[in-house]
């Protein structure tokens, strides 16, 4: 019998890990796919080391180019993607290493959710706010004496 249907209460998360796992076994493949297993094959081994290499390369772009500016527009949408999938694949090599086997289906699903939300949290640091770098900038600018004088006054 298979584990999913040994499944006491079926959530959302099992329920996207199952079907992943049917999936795979009607196809006769032991990865049910690429987000799901990402750490499976040569194909994320090459992505990993790309995007290995273009955070490596985006990120100072980034940092060092004027605030607004295209490049900086365009290297923040970058990293927004990259930095997501470059976690999403390594963790799935963590995930391979440590979690035993019956969990996997289940842990990939949750790190597949968080990749997306991850994604779509950076997506909207560049629609809506200064950009994924100026707003890592923004951790090292002191604040204004205006700002201190609002916040002491707010104290008491």
């Amino acid at each position: 019998m298979h584990e999913c249907s040994r499944a006491r209460a079926p959530t959302w998360i099992s329920l996207i890990a199952c079907k992943g796992m049917a999936a795979a076994a009607s196809s006769g493949s032991s990865s049910s796919s690429f987000s799901l297993a990402a750490d499976e094959g040569g194909k994320a081994l090459k992505v990993f080391h790309a995007s290995n290499v273009a955070a490596a390369i985006l990120l100072p772009v980034a940092a060092f180019s004027d605030s607004g500016s295209a490049v900086q527009t365009a290297a923040n949408w970058a990293i927004a993607g990259v930095l997501p999938l470059h976690g999403h694949i390594g963790m799935n090599w963590v995930i391979t290493d440590y979690i035993p086997p019956a969990s996997q289906g289940s842990v990939r699903a949750l790190t597949l959710a968080a990749s997306v939300i991850c994604f779509l949290g950076l997506a909207r640091v560049n629609a809506q706010g200064d950009g994924v770098i100026d707003t890592v900038k923004h951790l090292w600018t002191p604040l204004k004496v205006a700002d201190e004088e609002e916040a002491a006054a707010g104290a008491h």
